[in-house]
C-alpha cells in the first residue's frame, strides 16, 4: 500500500507504508493487530457498508472512533490525528484488503478439506460434478436442500459452506473492542455474510471450471513427501494443496457484482434471524483459520441501491 509524503522541495513522492511507519507505541501489547484491526474489520463487515470499497470519510470515522477507545489509556496516542494519506490510514486500509481476501482463502480451504476426505474426489470430473450440483440455483446457500423442489429448500445462508466461511470473519474479529460511537454491539454482520457467500460461490466456480486443481502428496514415516497413490497411504498422511489459476483472485472486479446481489437479499433478513446465523457460525470458529493475505485491493463498485436485481438471484428474495 502506498501513500504520499512531501519531499524537501515540497513535491509529493509515492511511499510504501509499513507497520514501522505507524505512531510509536501503537503496536505495544499487540494493540494494533490484536485490538484495532479486528475492531475496524468488525465495523467494515456490518450494516450499510460497501463490501469492497469504504469511502475515505467513512474509513476515517471508523478509524478515529476505534482508535480513541483502543488507546484511551495512552495520552501520547489517544489524540492522534488520522487523515487520508498518512501511515495509519494506509496500513489499516491494507489490513482491510487482507481481511476481504481472507474470505476467499477460507472458502478455498473449506472446499479443499471436503475434497480431501473422500477418495471419490480424487477424480477431477467428480469434483466438477460436485461443484455444479451445489452451484445450481444457488443450492450452496441453503442448509436443507433435501427436496427436489427448490421452493421447499430452507435454512438460507445457513449451509455448512457459508457458515464455515463466515466463521473466518468471526475469528478475525475476536479481539475487537466495543465502540459505542460505531454501535458496534448492535451491528448486524450483513456485509461480512455477503462476502462469505460470494467467496463460497467463487470457490465452487473455480472447481467447476477446473481453475482450481489440487496437488495431492503423501508423507512417508521418515517425513519425506512423495506423489500419492490411491490406497498406498493412510488418509491422515495425505496433504491436499489447492492450485488456482492466474487472475482468479477474490476481488471486486471479479466478484463485486455477486457480492452486491447477495447483500441486497441479505438486507431483507430480519435482525433476529441474522443473529441466529451468527450463532451457528460461531460453532465453526475453532476450525477456521484467520483471514489470509492478498495483493489485490478492492476498487470502486456501483451504488448498491442503484443496481437492478439480477434474474438469476431473484429467487433469493422469496426466502
Amino acid at each position: 500500500t502506498t501513500g504520499e509524503k512531501k519531499t524537501a522541495n515540497g513535491e509529493a513522492s509515492r511511499t510504501k507504508y509499513k507497520n514501522s511507519d505507524l505512531p510509536a507505541g501503537c503496536q505495544d501489547g499487540n494493540a494494533w493487530c490484536g485490538l484495532l484491526i479486528p475492531t475496524i474489520a468488525h465495523a467494515a463487515g456490518g450494516d450499510n457498508i460497501h463490501p469492497w470499497l469504504i469511502e475515505d470519510d467513512a474509513l476515517i470515522f471508523i478509524l478515529t472512533k476505534a482508535w480513541k477507545v483502543v488507546y484511551a489509556g495512552k495520552p501520547s496516542l489517544v489524540n492522534c490525528s488520522i487523515a487520508p494519506g498518512d501511515a495509519v490510514y494506509y496500513v489499516a486500509k491494507q489490513r482491510l484488503s487482507e481481511w476481504r481476501s481472507g474470505f476467499g482463502s477460507a472458502a478455498v480451504m473449506m472446499i479443499t478439506s471436503l475434497m480431501a476426505v473422500s477418495p471419490i474426489y480424487e477424480s477431477e470430473d467428480s469434483r466438477v460434478g460436485f461443484a455444479n450440483f451445489w452451484l445450481e440455483d444457488n443450492r450452496f446457500l441453503f442448509g436443507d436442500v433435501d427436496s427436489d423442489d427448490k421452493r421447499e429448500w430452507s435454512g438460507m445462508w445457513q449451509s455448512t459452506f457459508v457458515l464455515q466461511t463466515f466463521a473466518a470473519h468471526l475469528n478475525y474479529t475476536q479481539g475487537r473492542v466495543p465502540v459505542s460511537d460505531l454501535n458496534s454491539e448492535e451491528s448486524v454482520l450483513r456485509t461480512a455474510l455477503a462476502l462469505a457467500a460470494a467467496a463460497v460461490k467463487r470457490a465452487l466456480n473455480l472447481l467447476a471450471t477446473r481453475e482450481m486443481t489440487f496437488e495431492i502428496k503423501s508423507t512417508t514415516s521418515k517425513g519425506k513427501k512423495k506423489p500419492s497413490r490411491k490406497g498406498k497411504a493412510p488418509a491422515a498422511e495425505v496433504k491436499w494443496t489447492a492450485v488456482i489459476g492466474e487472475n482468479e483472485s477474490f476481488s471486486e472486479p471479479l466478484w463485486g457484482y455477486d457480492t452486491r446481489m447477495f447483500l441486497t437479499a441479505i438486507n431483507r433478513v430480519p435482525v433476529d434471524k441474522m443473529n441466529a446465523i451468527v450463532e451457528q457460525a460461531q460453532q465453526y470458529m475453532k476450525a477456521t483459520t484467520r483471514a489470509g493475505r492478498s495483493k489485490t485491493d478492492g476498487v470502486p463498485g456501483e451504488d448498491l441501491q442503484s443496481e437492478e436485481f439480477d434474474e438469476q438471484y431473484a429467487d433469493l428474495l422469496a426466502f
